[in-house]
């Protein structure tokens, strides 16, 4: 009976001949050895015919050389566009696994998730909630039918292991979702510099104030400014032998400790626009978390998540106020902090996102395609926030009203002579999520791209890397911060939610 395949290391300039032939032996019998191994060799030889190649191993088993090469190290502060072949990139691209499994790496073990189901092997895990990955497939015919837990609809339920979206190998890295999502050098070289600039801005303590903005609220301005750090795998923890990474992970780091020593009591993080900072301030917690697992961040991440759970109205939205009755932005940016917070391995009651999606119901027009702010309608901004939304609650790409929202949206393409980026911020997740593949790599992802790129400050002056504000109340009341991290997170949209949402939703490339 043949025995089980063995794996043996080779170092670069290993004799093929296992190392365990290789112990002190009597000179006698390695003489003697040596001669009665080569005479059965050539016997052997002269047997086989002629065009048989020959083995360099025995059989069963399979050489392994180990590089000692060291591995290439990631630049943050390339602004190049890439052209030249000769310069580093800003990310390594080396492939891991072919499948990506949560948990810490063990190489004794086989590829995959101990005890799972069988099925098609993916590089990510499938969506709690959603029956074997297949996401928008498992929606219901009929808007508002869909059960947001069990094996359908949306991913509140499911075996959802805490952090599993941060802590796994991935089997791809930034540069080639990146490309594969439609992304190019010319949109990378735009994030590096737009990084470089919000750096610029910091203040010593670590906050961010509002460039140009007619709100001074330094709550908001700091959650927002880390956010497209986080969104590109820059965590407050750098990487020792990396200088370019440190100095980034510094950035990071100051703005997010700014957050902690300023929460209140009670957990709130807000500004001058209150809840609206609460909510992006508690993202960036619940990310830096959820990337880290640093128990630092864990007690401030909840506590503000808490806030969130205690403020949502008795209805389900989210406004300025402590049980206001809600508006639709709001509701927008408080269920991202939450499903930050839940996708982090933190507490959530699920009672709070099936309140949002009554809410949403109290919202919407055409059959849940269009929302309005206060009251059902069809505004343009709050359809895109309405339809991220739903996305997160559980509608896929097939759904009937998430068909006809993104054909609304397909209405409104990106311009640079009109629109806003809080529409564009909103608007491209929902087309990336849900939208089909051609709408996204041919019809939207080129506009939007292209656009940024091409209105992005190029020159020396002290605004390179940032973007100009729109006449929109984001922009007038935001400036140039808010409007930069938005455009931002925009261009980031290819691999921002590596470590959030794109993971839950990638289960929906299946269905192409």
């Amino acid at each position: 009976m043949a025995g089980k395949p063995t794996i043996v290391l080779r170092q670069p300039g290993d004799d093929i001949i296992d190392r365990t032939t290789q112990r002190p032996v009597p000179a006698f019998l390695a003489s003697g050895g040596f001669h009665l191994i080569a005479a059965c060799i050539i016997a052997v030889l002269a047997l086989l015919p002629n065009d048989r190649p020959t083995s360099t191993a025995p059989e069963n088993e399979f050489a392994v050389r180990v590089d000692d090469k060291p591995p290439e190290k990631q630049n943050f502060n390339n602004e190049d566009q890439g052209l030249d072949p000769a310069k580093q990139t800003n990310y390594n691209i080396d492939r891991i696994e072919q499948i990506s499994t949560p948990g810490p790496l063990r190489p004794e073990e086989p590829v995959g998730i101990k005890n799972a189901d069988a099925g098609t092997p993916q590089t990510i895990s499938p969506p709690p909630g959603m029956a074997g990955g297949a996401g928008g497939a498992n929606d219901a015919n009929q808007p508002g039918f869909g059960s947001l837990f069990g094996d359908q609809g949306g991913y509140l339920a499911g075996r959802l292991i805490p952090g599993q979206m941060f802590g796994g190998r991935s089997g791809a890295t930034r540069e080639k979702m990146a490309v594969e999502g439609g992304g190019n050098p010319a949109s990378e070289a735009a994030v590096a510099k737009g990084l470089a600039w919000l750096k610029r801005q910091q203040k010593q303590d670590g906050r961010w104030p509002m460039v140009e903005g007619a709100y001074s609220d330094e709550f908001g301005a700091t959650g927002l400014a880390l956010l497209p750090f986080l969104a590109a795998g820059i965590t407050h923890r750098p990487n020792p032998d990396d200088k370019d990474s440190a100095e980034y992970a510094k950035t990071v780091d100051l703005g997010l400790r700014y957050l902690i020593n300023k929460q209140s009591g009670n957990g709130l993080m807000g500004g001058q626009s209150k809840h609206y900072s609460h909510a992006i301030c508690t993202m960036a917690l619940c990310e830096a978390y959820g990337m880290t697992n640093d128990p630092v961040l864990r007690r401030p991440a909840q506590r503000a998540l808490d806030y969130l759970v205690k403020a949502q109205h008795s209805a389900g939205g989210f406004r300025y106020e402590v049980n206001e009755p809600g508006d639709t932005s709001m509701t927008g940016w408080c269920l991202q902090a939450m499903q930050s917070g839940k996708l982090a391995g933190l507490s959530v009651p699920a009672e709070s996102f099936y309140k949002v999606g009554n809410f949403l119901d109290t919202m919407q027009t055409q059959k849940g395609a269009a929302y309005g702010y206060v009251s059902p309608g069809s505004s343009l901004n709050m359809t895109a926030v309405g339809l991220l939304c739903r996305a997160y609650l559980g509608w896929g790409p097939k759904n009937p009203a998430m068909v006809a929202g993104v054909d609304n949206l397909k209405k409104n393409l990106p311009q640079r002579d009109r629109g806003e980026i809080y529409y564009y911020y909103y608007a491209t997740q929902v087309m990336h999520f849900c939208g089909s593949q051609d709408d996204w790599q041919k019809l939207w992802n080129p506009k939007m791209r292209d656009m940024l790129v091409e209105t992005q400050d190029n020159s020396a002056g002290p605004n390179r890397g940032s973007w100009r504000h729109d006449r929109s109340f984001t922009g007038t009341a935001g400036g140039r911060l808010c409007t930069t991290s938005l455009s931002l997170l925009t261009l980031e949209v290819y691999y921002r939610h590596l470590p959030l949402y794109k993971r839950d939703l990638g289960g929906m490339k299946e269905l192409e």
